[in-house]
């Protein structure tokens, strides 16, 4: 027989065949729900279904041993669930712990950590010059500690760069010895090879190029003493040295002070002052970082330290800490004037302003006739003869508020009148500057800073300078380079003991060179207990202040009067129909609101 009528193939056909006729009956309902019922037309015509979308589902089983773990098996399981959840608990502490040190850095950055606070209280003293300001500075706990750091990490880069190095020349050492190493091979395709090398090299920078993995350009940090031509530490110290700045000649002040700091970081007690401030390496790097930015004119100017940089010869690492230094520097000068107003150091607070300008600026003195003969020329050279920064101060005022007098222990004002003579050329070239390089005049105008201090100091009438103390220093900000006239008030207190004092007013700039001013007022200082004492015997009335002895006229002292014999009880009756006597400016009467007396 044919195979088709074995029972096996019969069997075979009517189970294909009932596939066959329910997966059609199927369609056909499908069909006709589709003709008969909206919803279903609707949905084949927008999904191609009478149903709606038809979303496909995926289905997927855990083995048993996973869902039901036993024996060895549980145990695996269980040890692998701890240690992840121990990995997953150690990395959230350790993103917590990166973050917080992120935070804290950054912090550091931008304030003045506590010892150093406590360095520079206890070093500053009114005594102290512009270089001990800058050498106390150099020498505070956090700035050494950055200093040896940075040093520590720098030996370890200069060794990594000579291992590359020598790496590099053994490399080439073995590339040489092979082309050397080549008598008997045929030369007659050597130019064919280079050249098509160069074509193969020239096409992979092109394609780096392109893609933006162009590496050619990024060169390894290079060291002074380790590659040739570079310039660092060493290199200053010499210039510094030919110009006969290095090493700075400190006073005894500054060494002991440095001496002892650096006996409290090796550990050490009893400083002996044969000690070398110059041979310990941070401090010496420090101290650099300071006479090197005094004396930048000189440096910044060399034709060696101009080609380096043309060239990319410089040590990156020594003048990156260079401007780590400054960043720091300006920091401890503004908690060093803090340290000064705190303590009422007078000459102190002025030295360190000064200090400001010369370390911004970085000239050698703020007072040196040669600074402020180049600054004055590099003003001129930029903003036309005859503009140089100034602040003309005028009609200088010194009360308490709503008061007639000054006493002791009263906030006291005082008020002036400032022009900026130098506003409208500093704002035309700096809007000129702008056009040129395509900036909006608006944004680069409105991040302009120019900072004055206003030191106000008093001493008694007839007493030498050297007994003033400082009543405050405020900071004035210009924030808008065309603002040309300004009220300036600046809040401060009284003495504390009454009397006649000489006011010292000083206008200092912490970025020009001699544009400082300079007056003196005569201000006479109450007693504030007299005076309170004095408004006491006053009665408040309309406003002014009248005495008690002196609010009724006796009608005695009237001999034309017709109410001769009256006695005082009657005039006490008719108070209200007599006449008062007001008393104005009355010597040590302040005059106040209705609010009257002094608490």
């Amino acid at each position: 027989k044919h195979p088709f009528h074995s029972p096996l193939c019969r069997f075979t056909k009517n189970i294909c065949i009932s596939c066959v006729a329910k997966e059609t009956f199927q369609q056909v309902a499908l069909a006709y729900k589709a003709l008969s019922d909206p919803i279903a037309r609707e949905n084949w015509q927008k999904h191609g279904h009478p149903d709606g979308p038809v979303r496909a589902s995926f289905d997927f089983a855990l083995p048993s041993w996973l869902l039901h773990p036993q024996g060895i098996t549980a145990i695996v399981l269980l040890v692998l669930y701890l240690g992840m959840f121990v990995a997953i608990i150690i990395y959230a502490i350790r993103t917590v712990a990166k973050n917080d040190e992120d935070a804290v850095q950054k912090h550091q950055d931008m304030s003045v950590a506590r010892p150093d606070q406590n360095y520079l209280q206890i070093m500053l003293e009114d005594k102290s010059t512009h270089e001990d300001v800058l050498y106390f500075i150099a020498t505070t706990p956090e700035n050494l500690h950055m200093a040896k750091k940075s040093l520590v990490a720098k030996e370890k880069a200069v060794r990594e760069a000579a291992a590359k190095k020598d790496d590099k020349k053994d490399e080439k050492k073995k590339t040489d010895s092979l082309l050397d190493d080549d008598d008997d091979w045929d030369n007659d395709g050597d130019d064919d090879i280079k050249q098509h090398e160069a074509s193969k090299i020239e096409q992979l920078k092109i394609l780096q190029a392109v893609t933006g993995k162009d590496t050619s350009n990024e060169d390894d940090d290079k060291f002074e003493g380790l590659h040739e031509g570079v310039i660092g530490q060493q290199w200053v110290e010499k210039k510094l040295e030919a110009a006969g700045a290095w090493p700075p000649t400190l006073s005894t002040f500054s060494k002991n002070a440095m001496y002892n700091q650096m006996m409290a970081m090796a550990g050490k007690e009893n400083a002996k002052m044969d000690e070398d401030w110059i041979k310990n390496p941070a401090v010496r790097r420090n101290i650099l970082f300071v006479t090197a930015r005094l004396n930048s004119l000189k440096l910044n100017t060399d034709p060696e330290l101009l080609n380096a940089g043309k060239n990319n010869l410089l040590e990156k690492q020594y003048f990156r800490d260079s401007m780590a230094f400054r960043n720091r520097a300006g920091l401890l000068m503004e908690a060093s004037l803090h340290v000064a107003i705190k303590g009422k150091k007078a000459k102190l607070a002025a030295t360190i302003v000064e200090t400001v300008a010369m370390f911004k600026l970085g000239v050698p003195s703020i007072k040196d006739p040669a600074s402020i003969s180049w600054f004055r020329t590099a003003m001129e050279k930029q903003y036309g003869e005859g503009n140089v920064p100034s602040l003309d101060i005028q009609n200088p005022e010194v009360c308490t508020p709503d008061e007639d007098q000054i006493a002791n222990g009263d906030s006291v004002r005082l008020s002036m009148d400032a022009t900026r003579t130098h506003a409208e050329a500093f704002t035309r070239v700096k809007i000129g500057m702008c056009q040129r390089q395509g900036i909006d005049p608006r944004v680069a105008l409105n991040s302009y800073r120019e900072g004055w201090w206003v030191l106000i100091r008093a001493r008694p009438e007839g007493t030498d300078v050297e007994k003033e103390s400082l009543l405050t220093a405020w900071p004035v900000i210009v924030q808008q380079i065309a603002s040309t006239k300004a009220k300036i008030n600046v809040q401060f207190p009284a003495p504390e003991k009454p009397g006649k004092y000489i006011f010292r007013v000083q206008v200092k700039s912490q970025e020009f060179l001699g544009c400082d001013q300079e007056f003196e007022m005569n201000v006479e200082v109450a007693d504030a207990a007299l005076v309170r004492n004095r408004e006491e015997d006053y009665e408040e009335k309309d406003g002014e202040f009248v005495p008690d002895d002196e609010i009724f006229k006796d009608d005695k002292e009237d001999e034309g009067s017709d109410d001769e014999d009256s006695d005082d009880d009657d005039d006490d009756e008719d108070d209200d129909d007599d006449d008062c006597i007001v008393v104005e400016n009355t010597d040590g009467l302040r005059k106040r609101p209705t609010a009257g007396k002094r608490e």
